[in-house]
């Protein structure tokens, strides 16, 4: 059988939308084929920037029969009394050109079956391959010419070809064939292309590589060989490299040089300079320095490598002479002689400026120091705080910003500021993204804390709640990151922690914040922040119904949910029948006294009457003191024993007591016994929430 080959010729396509849209391409022509009844084999998807390509392999030359299912009147308004068809039922037949007598009944409806025919498949292709190209999501769309048509580049060309076979069609004004074009200098075209499986020799020879794995290994190749004949070796920044892989048809990588007097710039503006304006990897020496060298990669051959090289050298030149500038302009000023230009920097409409910020964050650390007990900190932490910001205005940072905090980091040890000082200033941005480190230091990790939680209730108490796809402001990140830095720290309560930073707001009296009430606020910013402590525990290969369990009873220290929450999952998987004993007992007890949590009932245990309930009484009397220790230190595995050693015991009393006595005094009693095993149950999880296997 043939394959399908299908080429959507494109201006050039940004690097990071090619990867998602190869996807998206591979799943929706796996469904189309699937919807059209077209058997096949494997579906692969290749890209540069200038083209997206589907290749399905032995593709069906015919759809397969199907019979359709007709849904028809009701089968009593179809037959009469006597199962003889009526008038509805000839008439629905006949429409649907079959006999009455083929008529089925199922759920009291009557049902034609018809034989379709399967069509030829370049027909149904035609057809259905149009739209496929709509559903192509991107993060941004353009149009052109004068047609509403929407794409991420403008479509240029497009090859379809079954076999030998042009499957004929047209989207955006543009008709599909069997011609495609090369790489815009190695071999332009129009290229024809006979079959589907030669399309893949026409474009390699045309100067295309189509598979993005092959162009990242001979980035790699070509660029660790004359690496280390210049003795260094190739920092591969994996994003970058990505990002290069996307943006050539046939790489070619070659070292550039740079004079050694650039190298009196920090590290971290070098390596930003050749990464974000030129897209050049960085080589390191065996002492870990830079070497005054680059790798860049061209979109093309070796024709003319030595004016390029010196092109790009000239560049890079052009991009450093600016970086020394905005350095020694910088260094002029002293960070704290540039936070006072943060007075002029509005951080929030309605909020305050830079400035406003940077007090907030003094008292912030302060404060957090105290209940930390780290108290001999709190002159590094204010200091740390108030500066931590002032970089914002360097030139540097204005002309390269992710260099925030790096530079400020720079500065002030270039100020002579204590390295604690500058390590937490360094530092505080961090985790920048998913997947990033924490801030090494405590007061890096206490700044970037206390900055975050500013802005969350900074935005919150203005409204400025992400939802859906909207967070412009990344606060979702910023929760995020507050989750795990809790949980790195000693245990701190979340919510105390959002109470104090919307206090600092109302203390500089911004008017604007009033309009929304500190529990209303507070209790967002909570929602917030569970929903990103859930997303942790996935992570960490929590079950989501112990997940859900252990949240349900608290999430407002953040080490101890975790510490539950892999107490509980270990249990789950080296002991499951254990696991799902307790689980049991305990959401029996819960679901009883679940209805009576709004006013529990005080009981007499007096009263208790059978010897069951009263030796299950006596023991829980015995033990509900230590069960409680043993919880506030955290010890989950001998609390766990103490339950599964009384649970045959509970088991019994289920079967010999009534809990809803008619005696109300009887009754409240059985639940007060109940409510104290619950209590323990809940010091750990909800285990109602758990699904027992």
């Amino acid at each position: 059988m043939p394959d399908l080959v299908l080429e959507i010729g494109t201006e050039e396509v940004p690097a990071n939308a090619v990867v998602p849209a190869l996807e998206q391409l591979r799943q929706l022509m796996e469904e189309l084929l699937s919807v059209q009844r077209l058997s096949h084999g494997g579906v692969e998807t290749l890209g540069t920037p200038r083209r997206l390509v589907a290749c399905a392999r032995d593709v069906a030359t015919r759809q397969a029969d199907a019979v359709v299912e007709i849904k028809g009147p009701p089968a009593s308004v179809a037959f009469d009394a006597e199962g003889k068809p009526t008038r509805a039922a000839d008439g629905f037949a006949r429409r649907n050109q079959v006999d009455v007598g083929t008529l089925v009944i199922r759920d009291n409806y009557v049902y034609a079956e018809k034989r379709e025919i399967g069509a030829p498949a370049v027909s149904v292709l035609a057809r259905a391959l149009p739209e496929l190209f709509p559903a192509l999501n991107f993060p941004k769309f353009m149009r052109w010419g004068e047609g509403l048509f929407r794409f991420s580049r403008p479509i240029r060309w497009i090859l379809c070809l079954l076999g030998e076979e042009v499957v004929p069609f047209t989207v955006a004004e543009v008709t599909s064939g069997n011609v495609t074009m090369g790489h815009r200098v190695l071999g332009p075209g129009p290229h024809p292309v006979r079959t589907a499986a030669d399309y893949f020799h026409v474009v390699r020879d045309a100067g295309v590589i189509l598979s993005g794995q092959e162009r990242r290994e001979q980035i790699v190749q070509q660029g660790n060989t004359p690496s280390a004949e210049a003795g260094g070796h190739v920092i591969w920044d994996p994003s970058l490299l990505e990002e290069v892989t996307y943006v050539v048809e046939w790489p070619t990588a070659f070292l550039g040089r740079f004079s050694e007097e650039y190298l009196s710039l920090p590290r971290p503006v070098l390596v930003s300079v050749m990464k974000k304006h030129q897209r050049y990897f960085t080589l390191e020496g065996p002492d870990g320095r830079l070497l005054p060298r680059f790798l860049a990669v061209r979109n093309g051959g070796d024709f003319g490598l030595d004016q390029v090289r010196e092109g790009n050298e000239r560049v890079l030149a052009f991009r450093f002479n600016d970086a020394v500038f905005y350095d020694a302009e910088d260094r002029k000023t002293t960070l704290a002689e540039k936070r006072e230009r943060l007075r002029r920097v509005v951080f929030l409409e309605n909020v305050g400026s830079l400035y406003d910020k940077s007090v907030r964050l003094e008292r912030l650390l302060a404060t957090l120091c105290e209940r930390l007990g780290r108290t001999a900190d709190i002159p590094l932490a204010r200091r740390a705080a108030a500066l931590a910001k002032a970089d914002l205005v360097s030139q540097m940072v204005i002309e390269l910003p992710e260099l925030q905090g790096i530079m400020g980091g720079e500065y002030a040890r270039g100020d002579g500021e204590p390295a604690e000082v500058a390590e937490a200033i360094a530092e505080h941005y961090l985790p920048r993204a998913a997947g990033d480190p924490l801030p090494a230091s405590f007061l890096g990790r206490l700044l970037s804390l206390a900055d975050r939680l500013d802005t969350l209730a900074a935005t919150f108490s203005l409204g400025l709640i992400p939802t859906g796809s909207f967070d412009p402001f990344g606060l979702r990140r910023h929760a995020a990151a507050v989750v795990a830095i809790l949980a790195a720290l000693p245990p701190l309560r979340q919510e105390d922690l959002l109470r104090l930073a919307r206090r600092m707001l109302e203390e500089q009296g911004f008017a604007a914040i009033a309009a929304r009430p500190v529990d209303q606020v507070v209790a967002e910013l909570m929602g917030l922040l569970r929903s990103r402590l859930e997303a942790m525990l996935d992570e960490e290969g929590i079950r989501a119904d112990v997940s859900a369990a252990v949240l349900a009873v608290g999430c407002n220290v953040v080490p101890e949910v975790l510490q539950r929450a892999r107490f509980l999952q270990r249990q789950a998987d080296s002991a499951p029948e254990v696991f799902n004993r307790v689980a049991t007992v305990a959401t029996r007890v819960r679901n009883i006294v679940r209805p009576t949590d709004a006013s529990p009932p005080v009981g007499d245990l007096e009263r208790l009457e059978h010897p069951t309930e009263r030796d299950l009484a006596a023991a829980v009397q015995e033990r509900e003191e230590i069960w409680r220790q043993m919880a506030a230190r955290a010890d989950w595995d001998c609390l766990w024993r103490s339950w599964d050693d009384l649970r045959p015991l509970i088991d019994q009393f289920f079967v010999d007591v009534l809990v809803m006595a008619e005696d109300p005094a009887l009754r409240a009693a059985r639940l007060s016994l109940l409510r104290a095993l619950d209590d323990s149950f809940r010091s750990l999880a909800d285990f109602s929430r758990v699904v027992v296997a």
